[in-house]
């Protein structure tokens, strides 16, 4: 069978970041915003728009059930501090019930933190990530930790250091 595809196709424009449940039936990606495309009774795809108002963020990660995304970014009245914390960003979990996603939940911070390579486990209960410590020239890595922390319940846990070395 021929099916239409997701996105127009128009000359320099791709879609990018996409996310797909274990399942195959839900796709999570970015053009032109972010696109949410649930694959329906017939096998096709029902394509919407995907909005957290009040909120300037990306999707990361799904889980592999399709109800737990990974999001960063920030609050939409929030604005960078300093030139300096440009990639400081939040990091944010949304849910999913009966088809619809849940304002975002901000995961507990963990000091002054830059999340890099942020990652969600396919059951959405481990977050992992690297962080770097900066030298005084606030380019030079001194310090490289990539860090685990997991969800029991309906709370996060202490993060954990699964890598901790001098230098990047």
């Amino acid at each position: 069978a021929q099916h239409d595809p997701l996105t127009p196709l128009e000359l320099g424009k791709a879609a990018r970041g996409m996310l797909l449940d274990g399942a195959g039936r839900l796709l999570i990606y970015q053009f032109g915003g972010i696109k949410q495309a649930v694959r329906n009774e017939e096998d096709d795809w029902d394509v919407s728009p995907l909005m957290f108002p009040g909120y300037d963020v990306l999707p990361k990660a799904l889980s592999a059930d399709g109800k737990v995304m990974l999001l960063e970014g920030c609050r939409a009245d929030e604005r960078v501090a300093s030139p300096e914390r440009v990639n400081q960003r939040h990091v944010w979990i949304s849910t999913r019930k009966e088809g619809d996603w849940g304002t975002p939940e901000l995961v507990p911070r963990v000091g002054d933190v830059s999340y890099w390579n942020l990652a969600m486990s396919p059951n959405g209960r481990w977050l992992a990530w690297v962080e770097f410590d900066r030298g005084e020239d606030g380019n030079t890595i001194t310090r490289t930790r990539l860090r685990i922390m997991r969800r029991k319940r309906k709370r996060w846990g202490e993060p954990e250091n699964v890598l901790d070395q001098k230098g990047y």
